[in-house]
């Protein structure tokens, strides 16, 4: 058995999906934005906000590498931007399959809009700044998110998009 990792824009579902997947196939669930609060005993936002990116990104990697070092087999929710920095990409190829959650941007966008979550990357943004930020994120991105062993295309609908994703997690976990 191995890790499934889900990609994808903030807002995307990663989090929300991934613990229902796990619920229903029976492995345990780990997001790694949460781990991180959990370990650092602090908010993302405060890390970004207090030391910038550049250091969260490199916290981001160490605790990858713990999750992929430590975590026997799980359904593991990873940040927005993590496949895309470091060589975490390349890390979790060699620890395990994933999945992209492709999410349409107005999608994203309500979800984010109507969020009392608070993302570093969207503060202080007006609503057409949000939708412009969020699709250049995905523009910048999605040549990583292609680097996924599978792609899902998000109905909106928890139940649909689930009916899509099991088959796949359970074919790869049968191998």
């Amino acid at each position: 058995m191995q890790k499934i990792f889900l990609w994808g824009l903030p807002g995307a579902g990663k989090s929300t999906l991934g613990r229902r997947l796990a619920g229903l196939i029976r492995l345990p669930f780990h997001d790694l934005d949460q781990y991180i609060e959990s370990a650092e005993d602090r908010s993302i936002s405060a890390i970004f906000e207090n030391e910038g990116e550049s250091h969260f990104r490199t916290l981001e990697h160490k605790y990858l590498f713990e999750v992929t070092s430590y975590v026997g087999p799980a359904i593991i929710a990873t940040g927005g931007g993590t496949p895309c920095f470091e060589n975490n990409l390349q890390l979790m190829k060699v620890s395990g399959r994933s999945l992209f959650i492709n999410a349409p941007i107005d999608l994203v966008y309500q979800r984010i809009n109507t969020s009392s979550n608070l993302r570093p990357l969207f503060n202080n943004q007006t609503k057409t700044e949000l939708k412009e930020t969020l699709q250049n994120l995905y523009n910048e991105r999605l040549l990583h998110y292609q680097k996924a062993d599978k792609t899902i295309n998000l109905t909106g609908e928890i139940e649909e998009d689930l009916n899509l994703i099991i088959p796949i997690v359970n074919k790869w976990l049968s191998v």
